[in-house]
């Protein structure tokens, strides 16, 4: 999926399973956060909220330009695939969409934050 990125914007990221029924254990669980973390300091983008779910993943994030956005992005779905994948003894793809949302003002940033620390 394509979007139009925009400098200095914070923008609310899902990743969804491929496999919605399944249940993210707590080892892979911590795989994504080590993943999203790493990602984040890899390509200077600030997570300012995250929370991984039954079978996804939300977060704000803020980075200051396109390029950096779109490579954490990259990193975070394809080296967690890799890992959770070698866990689970399987191939193939592991996230089946993101969404990335911009925000563009004060009040959806405050819906969508409260809405991810439930």
């Amino acid at each position: 999926m394509r979007y139009q990125f925009y400098d200095d914007t914070k923008y609310f990221i899902t990743y969804s399973a491929e496999n919605r029924g399944i249940v993210l254990t707590d080892i892979e669980k911590q795989i994504i956060k080590k993943h999203l973390l790493a990602a984040a300091a890899e390509w200077s983008v600030e997570v300012e909220v995250f929370a991984i779910c039954h079978n996804h993943l939300h977060a704000i994030i803020n980075a200051g330009e396109q390029y950096a956005r779109k490579m954490f992005l990259k990193s975070l779905a394809g080296r967690s695939s890799r890992e959770l994948n070698l866990l689970n003894k399987r191939s193939g793809t592991f996230w089946e969409t993101y969404y990335a949302d911009g925000i563009f003002n004060e009040k959806s940033y405050y819906n969508i934050f409260s809405y991810i620390l439930g």
